[in-house]
Order: C-alpha cells, then structure tokens, then sequence
C-alpha cells in the first residue's frame, strides 16, 4: 500500500495538484502546525513555494505577521504594525522575528517598513540565527545588502559556528557569500598584521636587553643612557602586550569563540602593559637626565 504524504512534504515537493485535492477533503490541515510549530504557510516562504503560499492563501490560511513578513505583504505588515506597533519584535515558536521572515522571503520593503518601526537587525532565534543569516540561506542578495547598510554583523555565528557567509556558500549562493565575507578577509588581514608586528616587537625587545646585558658589566643600565634602551625594549613588549589582546579579541569577534580566553588574555595584557609603560617612562627620564649630566 503507497504511504500517503503529508501536507509538508507535499509543499516541498511543489505537488500543487496534491496539495489541492488534500486540502479539499481535509480543509482544516491548512493550518496544521508541525512538531516545530509552523504551518504550511510558514513552509512556503521557507522553501520558496510561492505558488503554493497563493494556493493556500485563497483557501483560506492563516496569516500572522511572520507570514505576511515573508510573503511581501506589505499593507498587510504596516496595518499589523499600526494596530500593535510591538510585533515588530514578536518571536514565533523557533524564536524568529519578523525580519527573519521578510529576510527569508527577500522582502526589502517589508524589511524597511520593519526597521524602521525598530526591528533589531542582529536578533537570533534560539540557534542563533540572525536575520542576515536567513538572506543567506536563501541567497536573497537586496535584502542581505539592507541589513549590512543598517550594521548587521556579517562575522555573526550561529550555535554550529556558521556566519552568513558560510551559510550562503552552503547553499551555493556564491556571488552573496563573496559580498558578505569582505569583514571576514579584512579580520584576517589585521590579524596577519598584528601578529607580526608581534615578531618584530619581541626581536626588538630581545636585541634591546641583550645590548643593555651586554653593557652591564662596564656601564649600569639604570642611571645611564642605557636606560633609553632598556625603555625601549619595555615599550615594545608593551605594545605586544596590546597587539596579542587586539588579536584575539578580533579573532573571537569573527568565529564567535574563545570568550573565556578573550579576557584573561586581554586582562593581562593590561596589567602587562600598565608595568611595563610606567616602568619604561621612569627609565625615559632617568635616561634623559643622565644625557644631560
């Protein structure tokens, strides 16, 4: 005997024709909501079964904010908003708010409508999926395009470590994953940067206090000249200090990791800048006195 398919799967499979004589004898599944909490309108936006969302609509479905959100409904959204301007901000059963859904339907005027009454560009669902992430899922590029023009995080993860470039290169949207990834590449270049100033600062430093060693036996470090370049080498273990606490703290800000580390590494970077200026300023001045004694 043929298993008889369900409402979801049929609207994923576009099979209007089932869909239609499903809902004839069975009028009431148009609203059915899966373990999730989504009704079949919601599954058409999220697939891109406009079509179907038609269909389902002219029968009669239910639509909320969220649906409306995704479909483009635009009189409809500004009506809603007027009645209750808070829905801006409602959250369905996954946590998404409605510019998720304009987001995954590609719906930049609903999308404009909804920011400008104060929907929050970077709001993640309960997987930590943001509005952005559902531009690039769907490879939506207009709207991606609004919500980086209003701040979206392009370096956001969500709770499997996916930022919306990745999710778009997923989903094969490449030219979008090649717009939203810029951020990414201008991390990676600054943190190449800082970690070598890194090198150099710590070869600086190590010739700096071998010559002040070297010197020791014959002239006293502090009191003297050599204070300069004791000072100097101090100094650059300072700025090593806040290039390490600059690249880390870049690097959790773009994967979305290592939060924990991020500030012990930058609380100590602190203390270790804070010693070591004040230290190399004393020897400036000692320095500087005994050039002019």
């Amino acid at each position: 005997m043929r298993r008889q398919k369900g409402l979801f799967e049929l609207i994923r499979e576009r099979d209007v024709a089932h869909i239609g004589e499903q809902l004839d004898s069975s009028p009431a599944m148009i609203n059915v909501k899966d373990p999730l909490g989504l009704e079949p309108l919601h599954h058409c936006i999220m697939t891109g079964r406009n079509e179907i969302a038609e269909l389902l609509l002219s029968k009669g479905a239910r639509c909320d904010i969220f649906s409306a959100s995704g479909l483009g409904m635009l009189d409809q959204v500004q009506t809603m908003l007027r009645e209750k301007p808070s829905l801006h901000a409602g959250r369905d059963s996954l946590g998404l708010t409605p510019l998720h859904w304009a987001a995954l339907g590609g719906k930049v005027d609903v999308g404009e409508v909804l920011i400008a009454h104060g929907a929050k560009i970077d709001a993640g669902d309960s997987s930590g999926v943001t509005p952005l992430h559902c531009a690039a899922v769907n490879g939506h590029k207009a709207i991606a395009e609004l919500l980086v023009a209003h701040g979206a995080d392009l370096a956001a993860r969500d709770k499997t470590g996916a930022w919306p470039a990745l999710r778009a290169v997923k989903e094969g949207h490449k030219d979008l994953a090649a717009s939203l990834k810029c951020n990414l590449d201008d991390a990676t270049s600054t943190r190449f940067l800082l970690g070598a100033s890194i090198v150099f600062c710590a070869a600086e430093a190590a010739v700096c206090f071998y010559l002040v060693w070297r010197a020791s036996p014959v002239t006293p470090p502090i009191g003297s000249p050599y204070s300069l370049l004791a000072a100097l080498g101090l100094f650059s273990i300072a700025w090593i200090a806040i290039a390490a606490c600059l690249y880390v703290q870049i690097g959790k800000d773009t994967h979305g990791t290592g939060a924990a580390s991020s500030r012990i590494v930058c609380t100590l970077a602190g203390l270790v800048t804070l010693v070591t200026m004040v230290a190399g300023i004393v020897l400036v001045i000692v320095g500087i006195r005994a050039l002019l004694t």
